[in-house]
């Protein structure tokens, strides 16, 4: 298939082409055959699923934050989206996976699961405002959330635990307070 020229049926060949180049996971040349037809506007449910895949399995955020621009619908758009988090969790780049997390729609992000999961990134991530946000509406121990903020931002891990019941943990709680040298609470 590769090497015929194109006669009048350049769409067909194409669409044939990624369709072997998805079989044989040849991610790049399944976008090299695709993008052209994207651009066009050419593409129907299952070669946009097929493109948007690709960009997924290549990690290509700007790849496949243009093709989102087309989606067939709202849903499609956010099957990607949290396939792009999937595979960027599987391949360790937690900040991207982060950053795709967010890019959900409010309502994926007030489920419970999403929220976890975006508590669970930022907690990789080491972004302590999210964490702190989210420990918070997930209910997280008070101390737990100042423990991993001492670690990171002193200060928010100061106002956490002045939020703290010390009768939760005494023990975590005066080891916190001497960490963060909280002589007012002291």
């Amino acid at each position: 298939l590769a090497q015929l020229t194109p006669q009048g049926d350049d769409t067909v060949l194409r669409l044939a082409r990624a369709n072997w180049a998805e079989q044989l996971r040849d991610w790049d040349d399944t976008i090299r055959q695709l993008a052209p037809l994207a651009e066009r506007k050419q593409l129907d449910r299952a070669d946009w699923q097929r493109l948007a895949n690709a960009y997924v399995q290549r990690l290509d955020e700007p790849g496949l934050n243009h093709l989102l621009e087309q989606a067939p619908d709202a849903d499609e758009a956010r099957q990607a989206r949290l396939a792009m988090v999937d595979r960027a969790v599987a391949m360790g780049h937690t900040a991207q996976a982060q950053r795709w997390l967010q890019s959900l729609p409010p309502a994926d992000l007030d489920h419970p699961q999403q929220r976890q999961r975006l508590w669970e990134l930022a907690r990789q991530t080491g972004d302590a405002p999210t964490v702190q946000r989210l420990s918070e509406q997930l209910q997280r121990p008070c101390l737990e959330t100042a423990e991993w903020l001492s670690r990171r931002d002193p200060d928010a891990a100061l106002a956490q635990l002045k939020r703290c019941d010390a009768q939760d943990d005494p023990h975590t709680w005066l080891v916190l307070a001497q960490r963060l040298q909280a002589v007012d609470l002291l």
